[in-house]
This record gives structure tokens, C-alpha cells and sequence, in this order.
């Protein structure tokens, strides 16, 4: 999660805060919950896993979090919010 995170940050050019206050929005859980998780702190549930999946877009899904890290490369690409799907 923080490696999305810091991707996140990075090509959306915001700050931890914003995108605490976002996935809190998204997900309905708390900012401080939020910036937990993406600090790499906190470990999501099944079922905010599935949120936060469709929050970052990562490609390939949950497959992301429960493939060896040597294989997760290919799927560690978030797309910044509003970027289309080929």
C-alpha cells in the first residue's frame, strides 16, 4: 500500500492529506485510518482491500497483494483518478 501510495502522490502531484481525505470519502472509513494504511502502518480487510483496489485501479486487481513480490511489478502501475482503460 505505501508503494501505491507514493505512486499516487506522485503522479497526482497531492499530498498524503488529500488522499486520506479521498479514500476516507471513497470508503467511508476515517482520514486517520486512510493515511494508516497508506503509510504501510495498518493492514486493510478483505473488504476495504477490494475498495481500495478499485480506488488506486490497480491493474490486475487483488492479485496485486497475494502475488511474490518478484511477480507484483507488472500490476504496481495506479493510475491517477480520471485516467481511461485501454
Amino acid at each position: 500500500m505505501k508503494t501505491l501510495a507514493g505512486t499516487w502522490l506522485a503522479l497526482t502531484g497531492k499530498r498524503m492529506s488529500d488522499l486520506a481525505s479521498s479514500i476516507s470519502r471513497e470508503l467511508g472509513v476515517s482520514g486517520f485510518w486512510a493515511r494508516q494504511v497508506c503509510a504501510g502502518e495498518k493492514v486493510p480487510s478483505v473488504e476495504l482491500l477490494h475498495g481500495l483496489v478499485g480506488f488506486f485501479k490497480v491493474n490486475g486487481g487483488e492479485a496485486f497483494f497475494t502475488v511474490p513480490d518478484s511477480q507484483s511489478r507488472p500490476f504496481a502501475s495506479p493510475r491517477a483518478p480520471g485516467a481511461d482503460v485501454d
